[in-house]
C-alpha cells in the first residue's frame, strides 16, 4: 500500500487509508512505501487513536482526555468504542542482482517488521539502500543482503515486479544470447570454411607465400609443408578452430550464469515467507504469475497471501495519481490493466472470482493468511519520553558558564548595552529550562550553531518562538534580542507545558 510518501506514485494521504480500514472493521494496516519509511511515527500515532462510532459516524481522538471531554459535552448514551488499528512497519524495498554492474533490475519486495528488532533492521536496510554504492535510479539492496535478513522481518514476494516474476526473464534472456551466439558461430564457421573452396583466395595466399610475404601466416603455422596449398588448408582449418573455441567459451560463461541464476532463484523461493497473489482481473501476466506462485507454494511449502498493490483510496485519487504522473512524464506499461484502489474483503473476493486464476478455496485461504500474518506481528508502544541530549555530567554548570561568558563577550564588544533585564531573563529562563529538562537541549543547540558559523555553514537568524529566549540570543542560537524586540519567552518554553515540537 502506497501513500503520497511513495513519491510521484500516489496522491492519497495515509489518514484516508486508516479511516477506511476502521470504517470497514479491519484490524491492522501496513504502509509499504517505495524504498522509504517516511512518517512512520506519525502513521503509528494516527493508528493508535481510539475512536467512537456514533450514529454511524466514526470520530477519532488524539487522547483519552479528548474522547472523555467529547462524551461529557455531547451527553452520548449509546456508542461503540473502536480499538486502535494495529500499525505494522513495512517497506517495499528494491533488490538488485549486482552492485558491480550498472544494471537497472530493481526488483520489488515487501518487508514487514515482526517485532521492534525487525523495525530497527528494516530502517537499517533502508539506510543501506540509499548509500551511493547501492543507489542506481532507486535505493537498492543486493540479493545477498536480502538473504541475510533475520526472522525478525517478514519477507513477501510483492507484485509483478518481484524477482520471482522478473528474474527468470533474465535467465531466458541468457538462453536467447546463447542461441544468438550459436547461430553466429555457425555462420562464421561456414563463411570461413568456404575459403577452402575459394580458388582465387587460395591462389593469392599461395602467391604471397611464394613471394616471401609470410606476415599473414600466424605463429601457429609453424609446421613443415610439402607445398603452400597444404599451408593454406592448415591456416583456414585453424581459423575455424579459433572461431569455435571463442564462441564455445562465451556460451560456457552464459551457461554458468544460468546455473548461478537457478541457484539464486531457488534461494529466493526458499527465503520468502509468503508468496503474494494479486487480483487484477484484466492482466494476463498477473493470471499467469498467480498460477506459477500457486504451484511454487505447493512445491516449497509456502503460504500464499493476497495483496492488492494499493496506490489510491478510490477512483478519484487514482485519476489524480494519473494526472500527477503525466505531468512528470512518468509512464507504466499496461497501467489500465490494474485496479490499484483500496478494497474491502468482499471486493477483493469478487475480483479474484472474476480473475478466475485459482480455486475459490485457495483464494479464501490466501486472504485469511493476511490475518495470520498480521497476528504474528508484535504490536509495540511508541517511546514518547523526552530524549534531549546529555553532553556533560555537569551540563547545568557548563551551560551557565557558557551563558555568562558569551553574555560578557557581547557586553565587551558593544553588541549589547548593560541592562538589568538580561540577568533577570537569564535567571528566569534557566529556572524554566531546568524544570522542563531543556538545559541539555539548549546547550547542544548553542554548540551546534556556533560550530556551523565557525565552519562556514550558514544559519538563519531565528525560527519561530525561540526568538523569545534571551539565553538563545546570548549563546548565539538566534540573532533576535528579546530586550530590543520585546518578544515573549513563554511562547517558546512554558513551565506548565512540557512538550517536544
Amino acid at each position: 500500500m502506497h501513500t503520497e510518501d511513495s513519491l510521484l506514485d500516489s496522491c492519497t494521504n495515509y489518514k484516508l487509508y486508516v479511516d477506511k480500514a476502521v470504517e470497514l472493521g479491519q484490524k491492522a494496516i501496513c504502509f509499504t512505501e517505495h524504498g522509504n519509511t517516511y512518517n512512520n511515527i506519525e502513521k503509528k500515532m494516527y493508528c493508535n487513536q481510539y475512536r467512537l462510532k456514533v450514529n454511524g459516524k466514526i470520530l477519532g481522538f488524539t487522547s483519552d482526555n479528548d474522547r472523555s471531554q467529547y462524551i461529557d459535552k455531547n451527553g452520548l448514551g449509546n456508542f461503540e468504542l473502536i480499538a486502535p488499528l494495529k500499525y505494522m512497519h513495512g517497506v517495499e524495498i528494491y533488490l538488485t542482482s549486482t552492485l558491480d554492474e550498472k544494471v537497472r533490475d530493481n526488483y520489488h519486495t515487501i518487508l514487514i517488521a515482526k517485532n521492534f528488532e525487525g523495525i530497527k533492521e528494516i530502517n537499517t536496510l533502508v539506510d543501506l539502500s540509499t548509500r551511493p554504492d547501492h543507489m542506481y535510479y532507486k535505493p537498492r539492496i543486493t540479493f545477498d543482503e536480502f538473504f541475510n535478513i533475520s526472522d525478525n522481518v517478514i519477507k513477501i514476494s510483492a507484485c509483478l515486479a518481484s524477482p520471482l516474476n522478473k528474474f527468470p526473464n533474465s535467465a531466458n534472456a541468457l538462453y536467447d544470447e546463447i542461441n544468438a551466439l550459436e547461430n553466429e558461430k555457425k555462420e562464421k564457421e561456414e563463411q570461413t570454411r568456404a575459403f577452402l573452396n575459394d580458388i582465387d583466395m587460395e591462389n593469392k595466399w599461395v602467391s604471397s607465400y611464394n613471394d616471401g610475404i609470410d606476415l599473414i601466416i600466424p605463429p601457429w603455422c609453424t609446421g613443415e609443408y610439402s607445398n603452400p596449398h597444404e599451408a593454406y588448408i592448415d591456416y583456414i582449418s585453424n581459423q575455424i578452430k579459433d572461431i569455435i573455441k571463442d564462441y564455445d567459451g562465451k556460451v560456457l560463461e552464459l551457461k554458468d550464469k544460468i546455473e548461478r541464476a537457478k541457484i539464486i532463484y531457488d534461494k529466493l523461493l526458499y527465503t520468502y515467507d509468503y508468496y503474494e497473489i494479486q487480483p487484477h482481473v484484466k492482466s494476463l501476466d498477473q493470471i499467469k504469475y498467480n498460477k506459477m506462485l500457486y504451484e511454487a507454494a505447493k512445491q516449497y511449502h509456502k503460504p500464499l497471501i493476497a495483496g492488492t498493490d494499493t496506490h489510491s483510496i478510490n477512483s478519484y485519487k487514482a485519476e489524480c495519481r494519473s494526472i500527477l504522473q503525466k505531468a512528470k512524464h512518468i509512464e507504466f506499461t499496461n497501467e489500465d490493466e490494474y485496479d490499484l484502489t483500496y478494497k474491502s474483503y468482499d471486493e477483493l473476493v469478487e475480483m479474484f472470482r472474476q480473475q478466475g486464476a485459482l480455486p475459490t478455496d485457495v483464494i479464501l485461504e490466501a486472504i485469511e493468511n493476511t490475518n495470520r500474518m498480521a497476528a504474528s506481528v508484535e504490536d509495540y508502544e511508541l517511546d514518547t519520553s523526552f530524549k534531549y541530549p546529555v553532553l556533560y555530567d555537569d551540563e547545568e554548570q557548563v551551560f551557565v558558564e557558557r551563558i555568562y561568558r558569551m553574555y560578557h563577550e557581547k557586553l565587551k564588544n558593544g553588541i549589547i548595552q548593560s541592562d538589568p533585564r538580561y540577568e533577570e531573563n537569564i535567571h528566569e529562563e534557566l529556572r524554566v529550562f531546568k524544570k522542563i529538562g531543556m538545559i541539555g537541549f539548549m546547550l547542544f543547540m548553542s554548540e551546534l550553531v556556533v560550530w556551523c558559523w565557525e565552519n562556514g555553514i550558514p544559519v538563519g537568524p531565528c525560527r519561530g518562538s525561540v526568538g523569545g529566549s534571551t539565553i538563545a540570543y546570548l549563546t548565539d542560537i538566534t540573532d533576535v534580542d528579546p530586550i530590543v524586540w520585546n518578544t515573549v519567552f513563554s511562547r517558546f518554553a512554558n513551565e506548565d507545558r512540557k512538550e517536544i515540537g
